[in-house]
């Protein structure tokens, strides 16, 4: 990934991407249970700190400015010592197997989800399509790509993932 809050002057280190909003979602009713945010850094890692969530099982709920929601694949069970869980390891980390081969072995979430449906769809084209005309250039969420640009290659992947269907899959 690159950093284009570091081009843009959004932020002083190199390494920082988007901030990320990671739920703790309850294993019978999914209501969240403590929600934080985080910095998603360039190799894909992210720290997340929860402080008041009782010891127990939580699916681990991402959420981010253009990425399909996406769970972790089953209940996580979290106590006095850290948790590390992998997303990028394979699909089925992920609830349904919900995410997108990146490269070979790694995996990442769907992007082109702008408008906080759950899908990508013809009314997240209407986001990337305003940026792209009025030629947006810096840190934009329609920038799917992360070049600082939003461009023709951003719309392929919004594209791509739209004619897939691709939408978040959830336990509830």
């Amino acid at each position: 990934m690159t950093s284009v809050m570091l081009t843009q002057g959004a932020s002083v280190e190199a390494d920082e991407v988007e901030n990320m909003t990671i739920e703790l979602r309850d294993t019978t009713t999914g209501a969240v249970v403590e929600s934080t945010t985080a910095m998603l850094h360039t190799d894909g890692a992210l720290s997340a700190v929860f402080t008041t969530a009782a010891a127990g099982s939580y699916y681990i709920a991402v959420k981010g400015r253009n990425i399909v929601e996406t769970w972790s694949a089953a209940p996580q069970s979290f106590g006095p010592v850290a948790l590390n869980y992998d997303f990028s390891s394979s699909a089925s980390q992920a609830y349904g197997d919900n995410m997108a081969e990146l490269e070979p072995g790694v995996y990442g979430f769907f992007s082109g989800e702008f408008n906080g449906d759950g899908f990508i769809e013809f009314t997240d084209y209407t986001f990337w399509e305003t940026d792209s005309n009025n030629f947006a250039e810096g840190d934009f969420a329609t920038d799917l790509n992360g070049d600082g640009f939003v461009e023709f290659t951003d719309y392929t992947i919004w594209e791509t993932n739209s004619n897939n269907f691709v939408g978040a899959f959830l336990p509830f």
